[in-house]
């Protein structure tokens, strides 16, 4: 598929298993503005088992380009990897592992950081998935592997990252670990953390048994359908997620390359 807007250019394809889950995506676009350039690629695949269980995502991008800010011209050269694996016993989903390490060149700074998140579930409540649907537990390492995993994440909704567990938790524990290292003029600083989250879940039911809300910590995901006899949510709508902690104008760019390029690869 090839697409083209303007001064933007943008080559994408998507592939398939037989059951029409989304085997894998490749990207290469270049785009620019009146004061930035920024061109790049990407790659994720999706491995399932033979239940039709989402088992392992595997994603890496490059992005190369300048930004003219306040007068001054800086360049950039980002790299990242990250992947999530997804541990299935019964039918249920028990655990998920994931990693994600970011490499941020400008000009003489160099900035690495990664991330490491073990989720646990438990299912402490009779909460069945009668259509196995993918819920918000279910996606959320993907989201922790790498914001591009994000944009995949409505395919799990409708059905095309494979099948949910057949049981809903009603707790998830993640433990983390964000190691940093910033090397600027021949300096390198490093610093590293780590902590302990649990979120309690709870969840509302259609009387044809699809899930109607799903409420975490408080916060309440609710899932429309295109019909009454539809298990497939086309849309959940959510609290918004927390912005990375960059200055705006960067926000801004990476912001309207990761729209512009996955949202018009899965038109």
């Amino acid at each position: 598929t090839f697409f083209e807007d303007t001064d933007d250019v943008v080559e994408g394809y998507v592939s398939y298993t037989q059951q029409g889950y989304v085997k894998s995506a490749t990207a290469t676009y270049s785009l620019a503005g009146n004061s930035w350039k920024d061109s790049g690629s990407f790659t994720i695949k999706f491995n399932y088992d033979a239940n039709g269980h989402l088992t392992k995502t595997i994603g890496s991008y490059q992005t190369i380009g300048y930004e003219i800010y306040d007068g001054e011209k800086y360049d950039w050269n980002e790299s990242a990897k990250g992947e999530s694996t997804f541990q299935w016993a019964n039918d249920v989903l028990e655990k998920a592992y994931s990693t994600y390490e970011e490499t941020d060149k400008e000009d003489d700074y160099t900035e690495i950081e990664k991330w490491v998140c073990n989720v646990t579930y438990y299912y402490n409540k009779n909460y069945t998935n009668h259509y196995k649907q993918c819920s918000q537990s279910f996606v959320y390492p993907l989201s922790i592997a790498s914001e591009y995993f994000s944009f995949f994440i409505p395919t799990a909704f409708v059905g095309m990252l494979g099948k949910g567990s057949a049981k809903l938790p009603s707790t998830i524990e993640t433990k983390w670990v964000e190691t940093e290292k910033e090397i600027s003029d021949g300096d390198t600083y490093e610093d590293s953390d780590s902590w302990t989250d649990e979120y309690d879940l709870e969840y509302v039911f259609n009387g044809n048994g699809t899930i109607a809300l799903e409420e975490v910590n408080g916060v309440d995901f609710v899932y429309n359908y295109a019909n009454s006899t539809s298990p497939y949510a086309v849309e959940r709508q959510s609290a918004p997620s927390k912005e990375l902690q960059q200055p705006m104008h960067r926000q801004e760019r990476r912001a309207r390359t990761l729209r512009h390029v996955l949202k018009q690869m899965m038109q």
